[in-house]
């Protein structure tokens, strides 16, 4: 299942809004928009810092593309089954809120001293407004 979803701030404030208030990225298991933040991160595989240094705007097409930085061998909090649905976060810890959370590609992550786990780049894309009509 494919779990796309953002916060109501993130919404109205666009992509600026994470750049500036994000300060971790975090590989979750089984999230669920619903989740409460406790419930959220309770749900974390790995988690890595980030500041507004790790994302880039660009256009492409009419389109804003908000580009974040990977992160390399990260040491996961958790394990994860295959059949576990992982996405990646960006997330206001401060403030307590998941700004963005996107799919990734399920994978056995199994929380074995000295095992790290490490995510590409990625990125988000915020389509052109089209007509209704």
């Amino acid at each position: 299942m494919a779990v796309f979803f953002s916060h109501l701030d993130s919404k109205k404030n666009g992509p600026q809004f994470a750049k500036d208030y994000a300060d971790l990225q975090v590989v979750v298991k089984d999230p669920l928009k619903s989740d409460t933040y406790a419930a959220f991160m309770a749900k974390a595989v790995a988690q890595a810092a980030f500041t507004g240094t790790d994302m880039a705007f660009t256009e492409v097409s009419d389109n804003l593309v908000a580009t974040i930085n990977g992160k390399s061998d990260v040491d996961q909090s958790a394990t994860a089954a295959l059949e576990d649905d992982l996405c990646l976060a960006l997330v206001d810890s401060v403030n307590e809120k998941v700004l963005y959370c996107t799919d990734v590609t399920d994978k056995l992550i199994t929380n074995v001293d000295g095992e790290t786990v490490s995510w590409n780049t990625w990125s988000i894309t915020f389509e052109e407004l089209v007509s209704a009509a």
